[in-house]
């Protein structure tokens, strides 16, 4: 049985957090305090400086994920998981002006894990696909090839099917891709395409 891979790192969260009941993200009463409640206030202070300081971007995206992770902050608790994503997102927006993994972040929503709360978005998710590429970002060529061996590709022919497999597998070898590209490659590789490319092991 193939293993499933990952929509990418905030997309699997935006996908887990829509299994959580919505009684039990209503009941605070229960529940104890957030460990990331003060890391979050910083997380989010330097996001806001994300126009300011390179690094506010990538703040950005720390703050994005305890957002929507299982333990957000107390003053986020009682949100509904739409509501959390939307405040993810305008969080991801303000460091994509400077930040990879902030657009790399806000472009898997928009294009893949939007689906499961209404908020994807190709021409805002292309606008983010051409910020990587031109900063030449690993992560962007590897979200293309995604793109390539996914079960809804049209009209990609077998050499760039082929080709998407390979790239994945040497940028992985390489272990120079952040985690939330990682994870892409790893999909990549899981895909139904590339799995029938590799040799049945025993």
């Amino acid at each position: 049985m193939r293993k499933i891979g990952s929509l990418g790192l905030m997309a699997a969260l935006v996908f887990l957090a829509h299994l959580v009941p919505a009684a039990a993200q209503q009941d605070g009463a229960s529940r104890p305090p957030s460990p990331h409640n003060e890391t979050f206030k910083k997380l989010r202070a330097q996001c806001e400086q994300a126009a300011c300081a390179p690094a506010g971007g990538d703040a950005c995206v720390e703050a994005a994920v305890i957002l929507m992770g299982d333990a957000a902050p107390d003053e986020f608790w009682h949100m509904s998981s739409d509501q959390r994503l939307k405040i993810s997102l305008r969080l991801l927006e303000k460091g994509a002006n400077n930040s990879n993994l902030a657009r790399a972040h806000a472009y898997d929503i928009y294009s893949t894990g939007g689906f499961f709360a209404g908020n994807s978005d190709p021409y805002r998710a292309n606008e983010l696909m051409v910020m990587m590429t031109a900063s030449s970002y690993p992560g962007a060529a590897l979200r293309k090839a995604r793109a390539i061996v996914s079960i809804f590709s049209v009209g990609a022919t077998e050499a760039e099917r082929a080709g998407s497999c390979e790239l994945a597998k040497s940028m992985l070898a390489g272990g120079r891709l952040d985690a939330g590209s990682r994870a892409v490659a790893q999909e990549i590789l899981e895909s139904n395409y590339c799995a029938a490319r590799e040799p049945a092991k025993n």
